[in-house]
C-alpha cells in the first residue's frame, strides 16, 4: 500500500483489546514532512479516538523496528507493547539507542 502511494514501505497499526484503533502508512513523501513516520501518524488519531494521551492499554504493530524518533513518540504515549517484524541495527530505537527500553 505505501509503495503504491510513492512512500517508503512502512506501516503501523495501533490496537486495543485486539481491535484496530488507528493505522497509517508513512506520509513523509506525501506531506513533504520528515516527521510523518507511520508510527507517529498512527499515534495521533489513536489518542483522539480514545480521548486520551496515554495509550497504556494499547499495542502498536509495525513492519520495521521503530527508529529513535518514533520510539520516543511510542514511549511518551505509553504504548504498552511494540511488535515489529524487521530489526534495524543502524537506526533502531531498540537495537541501536534503546529508546523503548528506558
Amino acid at each position: 500500500m505505501s509503495g503504491k502511494a510513492g512512500e517508503y514501505p512502512y506501516g503501523a497499526v495501533v490496537c486495543r483489546d485486539g481491535v484496530i484503533v488507528a493505522e497509517s502508512i508513512s506520509r513523509v513523501t506525501h506531506d513533504r514532512d520528515v516527521t510523518r513516520h507511520a508510527e507517529v501518524v498512527a499515534i495521533s488519531p489513536a489518542q483522539k479516538t480514545l480521548g486520551a494521551i496515554s495509550l497504556d492499554d494499547c499495542e502498536i504493530y509495525v513492519n520495521a523496528e521503530p527508529r529513535a524518533f518514533c520510539g520516543y513518540a511510542i514511549r511518551e504515549s505509553r504504548i504498552r507493547r511494540v511488535v515489529y517484524g524487521l530489526g534495524s541495527p543502524h537506526m533502531g530505537g531498540v537495537s541501536k539507542w534503546n529508546v523503548l527500553g528506558d
